[in-house]
């Protein structure tokens, strides 16, 4: 019995430098190349990344319940560094502000500067009750978001005071924004949506309201302190790590979708005309060949801009259909060598269909390289799908986020806020990597006499 259940080793030698013992449970073609793809160090990093990616994308709606930002989630927090937590300051509109002439009064006549602050910088303060629920003073505050505490974005301009003999003086290194408390997050029930205000300059909308689905209730819930943005916030204030993620989901989506499709549709056209030849075979190359000459990108920014009108399927659909041309050469070059093989004729002669021979016999054989080009090519498409959606030609950047949409909206303010460009680009980079060095591994692993 001892015999009977222990296994056998068996030695394969698939390069003269080196060799592999297998079990005879593991002897398959499928376990050799990934014995093969683990050796390849840099394949075994690209798939651990690629897998990260995934997981970050699948995990999306985690992210949104962690932070506490939806993915629609709006504020007046915008371009905010990373480990930013949102804050409201206020700021003094006067019309006579600046004016020696004519003095508005009193820097305190607007705040009262809290006991913590030190008097010589700009800080915390807090708004006057007499004078912020005064109508007629009302309408010359403004106010907005910043990161909590973060006196270095704060402004301070010089400040007009009042003398005790009633003349005008202009004090250098004044107050004109301060700090007067903690952002918080409150929810509009009816579209769901999450918005971070301030309590001090607006209310929680209360009347209760009743809406199709059965909800009767408040309109708005305040929903507490206004979370920490941990990579900061976009120009429109969204949460950049929600964003990201979401991102993720839509680019891995478009590319492999775009992938499968133009995998079948080249391995098709491809089988077509490397197994019948002739007129097929010069058909089906003559419109290869036509469309490799056509310059794809500006292609895809016209068709982009009338078909796709910023959905993901019309971006899918132009990616696709420009983009079977390299499968369909490598189908045909394997096809051409293979269906002369004897295993060809044998098919035919015990009567297999020509659709038998394509699929079942010739095409299993072709795979290899196949999948290798697949693999480089879903970092194709995902460079491309960037570069539509960083020319604003792509998916609807601010309904549905990608990661080249993101770099398209950092664009605009890159050299005030670079945060949400780095951590966009730094994916996209890692992505493409990853599936290159996947590729690599899969090059090695499926055919080691390409080895070098």
């Amino acid at each position: 019995m001892a015999t009977k259940n222990k296994k056998k080793k068996v030695t394969v030698i698939d390069n003269p430098n080196e060799q592999e013992v297998l079990s005879s449970s593991e002897y398959s073609y499928i376990g050799m190349v990934w014995s093969r793809f683990k050796r390849h160090k840099l394949a075994t990093i690209g798939l651990v990344l690629l897998v990260f990616m995934a997981l970050f994308a699948i995990l999306a709606p985690v992210f949104e319940l962690i932070t506490g930002y939806p993915v629609g989630h709006s504020s007046l927090a915008v371009k905010m560094s990373p480990f930013s937590t949102p804050g409201v300051v206020a700021k003094i509109t006067h019309p006579d502000f600046g004016n020696p002439e004519k003095p508005m009064g009193k820097v305190d006549f607007w705040f009262e500067i809290t006991p913590d602050n030190n008097p010589e910088k700009t800080g915390f303060a807090s708004v006057k009750e007499s004078t912020f629920k005064n109508p007629d003073y009302r309408g010359f505050y403004d106010f907005n978001m910043k990161a909590y505490g973060n006196t270095n974005v704060l402004l301070t301009n010089d400040q007009v005071v009042e003398k005790p003999d009633g003349s005008a003086e202009i004090v250098k290194g004044g107050y004109s924004e301060f700090f007067i408390e903690r952002a918080r997050n409150k929810r509009i029930v009816v579209y769901n949506q999450v918005v971070t205000y301030s309590p001090t300059f607006e209310s929680v909308d209360s009347r209760t309201i009743e809406v199709q689905n059965g909800y009767k209730g408040p309109r708005e819930v305040d929903i507490g302190e206004a979370p920490m943005n941990v990579f900061g916030t976009d120009g429109l204030g969204h949460d950049v790590l929600v964003r990201l993620s979401y991102g993720a989901r839509m680019t891995l989506m478009i590319a492999f979708v775009v992938v499968i499709l133009e995998t079948l549709m080249g391995i098709f056209l491809g089988a077509l005309a490397g197994f019948y030849g002739g007129f097929i075979d010069a058909l089906i190359m003559r419109i290869l060949e036509l469309m490799m000459t056509v310059p794809t990108l500006p292609i895809y920014m016209v068709l982009s801009r009338f078909m796709g009108g910023g959905s993901a399927i019309g971006i899918i659909i132009i990616l696709a259909a420009f983009g079977w041309t390299g499968v369909a050469r490598m189908t045909r070059g394997m096809f051409l060598s293979l269906r002369n093989q004897e295993f060809t004729e044998a098919a035919r002669a015990i009567g297999a269909s020509p659709m038998r021979i394509m699929f079942k016999h010739l095409l299993p054989n072709s795979l290899a390289p196949i999948i290798v080009g697949i693999t480089f090519s879903i970092g194709g498409v995902i460079l491309t799908e960037s570069t539509l959606s960083f020319l604003g030609l792509g998916v609807n950047k601010i309904l549905t986020p990608t990661w080249g949409g993101m770099l398209d909206e950092a664009n605009k303010y890159i050299l005030d806020q670079p945060w949400p460009a780095v951590f966009s680009g730094f994916l996209i980079f890692l992505t493409v990597l990853a599936v290159n060095f996947i590729g690599d591994g899969l090059r090695d692993a499926l055919d080691p006499r390409l080895k070098v």
